[in-house]
């Protein structure tokens, strides 16, 4: 090679080298070119996926926030209260059950709560109630036995733990739930509020539909392979854009914390051998 170029001419070695003298800085700048474009196309992709991720957390909350209304207001409601525990009597539970302007208060407001919200449903799980409160004419099957809701995974969750309440992804609830009342569900523990407790047990339990939280999820995702997710503290999905990535690129409820709280919000991961 060092002969040809000591034998080239001295146009040719002219040449040669103007060549280098352009081609090299041309090199540097196109890299140095790539590198700032290509940081500033990622760049750019982490700020929309901010944005969304904003819209969408605020979408959620306006979507769930009918939840937290409605358990506060029926933990809060007296005749509730006192149709839930075993410690008012059987005599003034039948004397609160005949009030009639009671029972359709709570009925009317029963229907405005699933009426035109994500909640599809609002039940009772509860062994305290006296004859005629279960399928009454006025409320008809808000309040149904506790026994109706052995053999759900939620049940053995709420039963066998400390926990009050619990966000339930489809597999927690049974076949007639998912069927008759709705494909999630919120379950809280009304009484009492120690699961180590030997007294009967009774939950209020406010499903409400994935559809709407999916597609809120949905409009969180810009490309392929993208996927947004909600998980509870139990490692369950509770919903996401796309059951199958969400199932491949999941992370566990604790990772997540963390990461939230140490990280600007992004951070890349090793997921089945690649990096995301």
């Amino acid at each position: 090679m060092k002969n040809i170029f000591r034998d080239a001419s001295i146009q040719t070695k002219l040449i040669c080298t103007h060549l280098l003298l352009i081609l090299v800085p041309t090199v540097l700048i196109i890299t140095l070119f790539y590198s700032s474009i290509y940081d500033l196309i990622v760049n750019d992709s982490i700020r929309q996926a901010f944005a969304l991720s904003r819209q969408s957390s605020a979408a959620l909350e306006a979507q769930l926030s009918p939840i937290s209304a409605v358990s506060t207001a029926i933990r809060s409601n007296t005749f509730i209260r006192q149709l839930c525990t075993d410690s008012v009597s059987d005599e003034d539970k039948e004397e609160a059950l005949r009030n009639n302007a009671v029972l359709n208060d709570l009925s009317t407001q029963l229907k405005s709560d699933v009426n035109g919200t994500i909640i599809t449903s609002i039940h009772i799980y509860t062994d305290h109630g006296p004859g005629g409160l279960y399928d009454n004419w006025l409320l008809g099957d808000f309040f149904i036995p506790e026994s109706g809701a052995h053999g759900t995974y939620w049940h053995g969750i709420m039963n066998s733990t400390e926990k009050t309440v619990l966000y339930c992804p489809s597999f927690y609830l049974s076949h007639k739930e998912i069927s008759e009342y709705g494909s999630l569900a919120y379950i809280e523990r009304l009484y009492p509020t120690s699961a180590a407790s030997s007294a009967s047990p009774s939950y209020l339990a406010i499903y409400f539909s994935s559809d709407e939280i999916s597609q809120i999820l949905k409009q969180d995702t810009t490309i392929n392979d993208d996927v947004s997710y909600i998980i509870n503290e139990r490692q369950a999905i509770v919903a996401s854009s796309d059951p199958v990535l969400a199932g491949t690129y999941m992370m566990d409820y604790d990772t997540v914390r963390g990461i939230s709280a140490t990280s600007d919000g992004f951070t890349t991961r090793e997921v089945i051998g690649k990096e995301v």
